[in-house]
């Protein structure tokens, strides 16, 4: 991942970890665009407080690439956390960081 996307993440971290809402279907839509797979949506699911299962999520897809991050956003539109997409995208809805 390029590092401007790391630092997109890592910037909005702490809103990320604490408002990420997982009931609202975002692990079934990130494993349906490829994002994460069943595997690491089980590993998220087992863990027992909000910031830990959000904090989880966050590193799976820090670990993966620019279009997948893209995607992640794209997730967070379909699950309607439109604010929380909107602090990890600029302007014309492209990912931090990506040129």
């Amino acid at each position: 991942m390029h590092p401007g996307q790391l630092s997109v993440l890592g910037a909005n971290l702490p809103v990320l970890t604490s408002e990420l809402d997982l009931s609202r279907g975002l692990l079934s839509e990130l494993v349906s665009a490829g994002c994460i797979n069943t595997e690491q949506m089980r590993l998220v699911e087992r863990c027992a407080w909000r910031a830990e299962r959000n904090g989880k999520l966050i590193d799976f897809i820090s670990r993966r690439s620019q279009r997948h991050l893209q995607q992640f956003v794209d997730c967070l539109q379909r699950t309607e956390q439109h604010r929380l997409a909107a602090r990890v995208t600029r302007h014309g809805g492209t990912v931090l960081g990506t040129t």
